[in-house]
């Protein structure tokens, strides 16, 4: 089963913080059938009244180090994988948000 996250702050915020803790909580969770949130991951987030989107089919707690790109905003959508069918593993269009 997929995970989602949504933030929202009244200041704009830096979300580095809150996307380690997500991450280390999407490696350690596992759905009923054993499978993890390991099929990518994406986040979007409001800036000057657009959305930007950045997407990767690494497990999330495997990017960390892009989590310093994302700059401060008031709104963040935050997904992690765990993709149903083996075809659809490894495949960045499976991957939310879906912004577009």
């Amino acid at each position: 089963m997929c995970r989602f996250l949504l933030y929202k702050s009244k200041e704009p915020s830096v979300i580095t913080d809150t996307l380690n803790a997500f991450a280390r909580m999407a490696e350690k969770s596992r759905a009923y059938d054993g499978d993890s949130q390991c099929d990518g991951w994406g986040i979007s987030w409001l800036e000057n009244n657009t959305w930007h989107t950045y997407k990767s089919v690494r497990p999330i707690w495997e990017d960390v180090d892009s989590f310093t790109q994302f700059p401060s905003s008031t709104l963040y959508t935050i997904h992690a994988r765990s993709a149903s069918f083996p075809q659809h593993k490894n495949n960045i269009e499976y991957n939310q948000p879906y912004i577009d």
